[in-house]
């Protein structure tokens, strides 16, 4: 069970900050599965390399922002529903309460988990393979370097790739604790 203060405040705001709290968690995780999507993106392009059809992608792109979109605002939609508002009239304030019955509670964990974790390693494998991608062509361009010293290199120009998406899990995990 948590709870958020709204004090002195009409019942109107708290509504509207109820709703502003699903609003929050929907873009939170629309967010990650975007940049999830934009990572597989650059996967791609370095796989295919010149053959990568800039047409199929955008049209590809609009139909993945839809149902991205719907699935995750479907996901969340057991939230609100499960808010109410507590007036306390000995601090003068209105408290947006949430209580889940334990199998909401668990299907809450769960779609939690699922929306921070999937689109990490959809990123993190995304990052990796184009170092191996990248990699395995330079080192069939240029036979001088041995595949270990081409994984190295490409790791330390696209280590930011896996770096940010972990530094991001991390800091949500953090929060969490």
């Amino acid at each position: 069970m948590a709870s958020y203060p709204f004090a002195n405040v009409d019942s109107y705001v708290a509504i509207f900050s109820r709703i502003q709290l699903y609003f929050h968690r929907f873009l939170l995780a629309i967010t990650d599965w975007f940049h999830a999507c934009v990572a597989l993106e650059r996967l791609v392009t370095v796989i295919v390399d010149v053959k990568f059809n800039l047409a199929k992608s955008k049209t590809m792109a609009k139909l993945l922002i839809i149902v991205i979109s719907l699935f995750t605002c479907v996901s969340f939609l057991h939230d609100p529903t499960h808010r109410y508002l507590i007036d306390d009239d000995e601090e003068q304030r209105t408290w947006c309460m949430v209580h889940f019955t334990p199998s909401i509670g668990i299907c809450n964990s769960f779609i939690n988990i699922f929306h921070s974790i999937v689109p990490f390693r959809l990123k993190l494998i995304s990052g990796m393979s184009i170092i191996g991608s990248s990699a395995k062509r330079r080192g069939s361009v240029k036979k001088q370097n041995s595949y270990m010293e081409h994984i190295k290199k490409q790791f330390r120009k696209h280590k930011h790739l896996i770096i940010s998406s972990t530094v991001v899990v991390w800091l949500s995990w953090l929060c969490l604790v």
